[in-house]
């Protein structure tokens, strides 16, 4: 089965327009997975986005984090990449527990895209 790790602004597009059903109903052959840092990340956001409060409420999303040496490892790769800014850690910790765990990182931002590159071409040859 895929596994899909979400970074906070698909999450928070997808719960701003009220639409986290429609996300669940189109990711449902997959495993989906956030990072806890997103979900902290997104509980910054619930003073001027109410609507946010249902994000860390969805049944289907699973929490983890990155753990052990290799998932540290690349952790600390990507928040080298992206900068350690409060916006970066979760995009950081997203990259690398896609890397870490065969998943496909789900992110938006020109920087974390780029710097996942690798993971999507790495996750395509290994699982097609």
């Amino acid at each position: 089965m895929k596994c899909l790790a979400f970074d906070a602004s698909p999450l928070v597009h997808f719960a701003r327009a009220g639409q986290l059903n429609v996300l669940e109903t189109l990711t449902a052959a997959c495993r989906r997975v956030v990072p806890g840092s997103v979900l902290d990340e997104i509980a910054k956001g619930v003073g001027q986005h109410p609507e946010l409060t249902a994000v860390p409420q969805q049944g289907w999303l699973e929490v983890v984090s990155v753990g052990g040496l290799e998932g540290l490892g690349a952790f600390a790769a990507y928040a080298r990449l992206l900068g350690s800014g409060a916006r970066n850690v979760g995009e950081a910790e997203t990259l690398a527990w896609a890397e870490t765990n065969e998943a496909i990182a789900v992110v938006d931002e020109a920087a974390g895209r780029t710097a996942g590159g690798d993971v999507a071409s790495r996750f395509m040859e290994r699982c097609g």
